[in-house]
């Protein structure tokens, strides 16, 4: 199964973020609170936290510019 996660609204006078770094690489397994990706916008920075357990597929490249609702990245779990 594979979980897609958007970008909340953060800051509500941000209307797109910057994908600044990833704390892991495309294909890493990753647990649900591990801190994945650090997003910009023009005051702050967050850091974002995994959603779930399983294994993450990165859609939005770093340096790349996402509006809220935009997917940043797939989480894919193992149905087994």
């Amino acid at each position: 199964m594979i979980i897609e996660i958007k970008i909340p609204v953060i800051d509500k006078d941000a209307e797109e973020y910057r994908v600044a770094f990833w704390l892991k690489e495309n294909g890493s397994v990753i647990k649900k609170n591990e801190d994945l990706v650090e997003i910009e916008s023009d005051l702050d920075v967050y850091i974002i936290p995994a959603d779930e357990d399983g294994v993450l597929e990165i859609v939005a490249e770093e340096g790349s510019f996402i509006k809220p609702d935009d997917v940043i990245y797939n989480i894919i779990i193992d149905d087994k």
